[in-house]
Formats: C-alpha cells, sequence, structure tokens
C-alpha cells in the first residue's frame, strides 16, 4: 500500500501490528478489512500489508445524479438468438457515471437482457445494463427505471464525466 504522506513512528505502527484499512470504491461503497502490517518503508512511503481474511462491505456509496433529457434507445435481446431485439425509446432523466435514470412508456423487466445506447457531445455511448429499480406511474403509463451500466467503456465513463462537470459548474 502507497502513502500519500510521510510516514512517522506515531502514525502507523510497526511490523506485527494489526491494522484496519477502510476503501472507498467509486460509485460502489465503502469496504474495511483488519491486517498485519508485514513491513515499512518509511523512505519509499509503503507499508506492505498480510492478505485479509476478511472484506467488509460497509456502506454504499452511490453518486449524486444530474438533471438531464437526452434522448435514448433501448434495446431488449432474447437468450434465444433466432428471435429479434425490441428496440425501445426512451429518455435519461437523470445521470452520473455508474447509473441513469430513464423515463419510458414501455414495460421492462428485472431479468431482461437491456442495452442502451444515447449521444452525449456527439460522442454514441453504448452500455449493457441491469435494472436496479423501478417506479410505474400507471395513470399515465409511465415507467422510471434506475439502470446501472454494465459495460461502458472508459471513453464512454470520461465523456459522461465531462458532460456531468459541464452541466454543474
Amino acid at each position: 500500500m502507497k502513502l500519500l504522506k510521510e510516514i512517522n513512528s506515531d502514525q502507523c505502527g510497526n511490523p506485527g501490528d494489526k491494522v484496519k484499512v477502510t476503501l472507498w470504491r467509486t460509485g460502489d461503497a465503502e469496504y474495511s478489512f483488519t491486517s498485519d502490517i508485514k513491513d515499512i518503508n518509511r523512505k519509499e512511503r509503503s507499508i506492505k500489508l498480510s492478505y485479509p481474511e476478511k472484506l467488509i462491505k460497509n456502506t454504499d456509496l452511490r453518486s449524486p445524479y444530474i438533471s438531464a433529457i437526452i434522448p435514448c434507445a433501448i434495446t431488449i435481446s432474447s437468450d434465444n438468438p433466432e428471435e429479434e431485439p425490441v428496440k425501445i425509446d426512451g429518455t435519461i432523466d437523470r445521470i452520473n457515471t455508474e447509473e441513469i435514470v430513464i423515463i419510458s412508456s414501455s414495460k421492462l423487466g428485472f431479468k431482461d437482457n437491456i442495452s442502451i445506447s444515447f449521444i452525449l457531445s456527439e460522442f454514441t455511448v453504448s452500455s449493457e445494463a441491469r435494472i436496479l429499480s423501478d417506479k410505474t406511474i400507471s395513470a399515465s403509463n409511465i415507467y422510471y427505471y434506475t439502470l446501472k451500466f454494465v459495460s461502458l467503456s472508459n471513453a464512454a465513463r470520461t465523456i459522461i464525466k465531462k458532460f456531468i462537470l459541464d452541466h454543474t459548474q
């Protein structure tokens, strides 16, 4: 583990001591584990730890959304290669780098194989997605779905980050 600041003996202990480590995975959760210090290299500002026995997922960290009105295409594919995919139009209502909230007049299922595509800054963003939650306004036959990106490329994620930065300043 590489440290960002100087290490002095009061801060990190000695080889053999137990330490608790907390990690944050962007858009996912906070994790922690306890481990033994194997070695400390103060000159290189690094600490070697034993492999932890257990990784604990503490708190979910969901990135905040920004509001948007972005047309999107939703494709539902079947596991049967002989069946044609179903294409549905939708609108992205909110977006972050991990998820989107879409509005559709068509019902989607939690087990559906979903792909989504939309255009941001003249770049076509495409990803497989899975439904995290849904909300129905039955009086007007409108469905809201929170979708998590499953196969978003780094380039697409960068475009979304730039879009968010441009629209939050």
